[in-house]
């Protein structure tokens, strides 16, 4: 049950993305449709590269080590994430958010 809590989680990451637009349209809008589109692509990017470094890591080391790596990075850049002061922080947080899901999902 707790790999299914990791991947609601990471589910639950990719999701966020639907609510998290409008209110950063808001907060720091607003935005142009690039923009809007980079916060959504970085996510999914870091999850491309993410599988790939992961899953990599997982056949080496074992899938526990990469499972616990990757709940505790997505964790640490969630927070990050929504701290982030601007746009530019954002991206960058979430990419790794996407980097950390894109490992869970491949554990």
């Amino acid at each position: 049950w707790v790999c299914g809590i990791g991947y609601a989680a990471g589910t639950m990451e990719l999701l966020l993305i639907t609510f998290l637009l409008p209110q950063l349209d808001h907060d720091w809008g607003p935005f142009t449709r690039l923009q809007n589109s980079m916060v959504t692509s970085v996510l999914f990017s870091g999850s491309l590269l993410g599988s790939l470094f992961w899953g990599r890591v997982s056949d080496v080391s074992g899938r526990k080590l990469a499972f616990v790596a990757t709940v505790a990075m997505s964790a640490v850049f969630g927070v990050a994430s929504a701290l982030a002061p601007s746009l530019a922080w954002m991206l960058v947080f979430r990419f790794f958010v996407g980097f950390a899901i894109g490992g869970n999902l491949s554990a």
